[in-house]
């Protein structure tokens, strides 16, 4: 018999923007969604962000705040605010690990903690994760385990699901 399929969810999409607070407003606005959370951890990739959370899954908005960084190379190639990040939830993050390391796919970020994990995987590798234009394309793919109590969890998650979206 052939491997077992393993559950795979869309936990987050990622949007680059020259001008966070408008990007904020125009999804506030046209979403309806609730105040974001603000994740001073993604100062490390020289980013400010925004996470909205849409019942048990996340919008993020992320701008660059200083040169040369990775979404602002993106954006510069890419005409200005697109499409960035897919983040995807599996069962079984250790063996989509090791499938990446055989097919010689660097990661650029990785973590492990209690209750998340998650691998940013290199785009040039991936060849990046193609969405059709007309809904927007996004070049970096991130992986990531399914199961956290997304009210009670760490990081991004569990502040963002503080902030509900507002009834439509």
């Amino acid at each position: 018999m052939g491997a077992e399929k393993q559950s795979v969810r869309l936990r987050q999409a990622v949007l680059a923007a020259k001008d966070l607070p408008a990007a904020c407003a125009a999804l506030e606005s046209g979403l309806g969604v609730g105040e974001p959370f603000h994740d001073p951890g993604v100062g490390l990739f020289g980013l400010e962000n925004a996470v909205f959370a849409i019942g048990d899954t996340f919008l993020e908005v992320v701008s660059p705040v200083q040169e040369d960084t990775a979404a602002g190379r993106y954006m510069a190639r890419h005409g200005g605010d697109c499409g960035y990040m897919a983040i995807f939830d599996l069962e079984d993050l250790e063996g989509a690990r090791a499938r990446a390391q055989e097919l010689g796919i660097r990661t650029v970020w990785q973590v492990d903690l209690p209750d998340i994990s998650a691998t940013h995987l290199h785009p040039a590798d991936t060849h990046g994760a193609r969405l059709p234009r007309s809904v927007a394309p996004t070049r970096h793919v991130a992986l990531g385990r399914p199961g956290v109590d997304r009210t009670k969890g760490s990081g991004r998650p569990r502040q963002a699901a503080r902030h509900h979206t507002r009834g439509r």
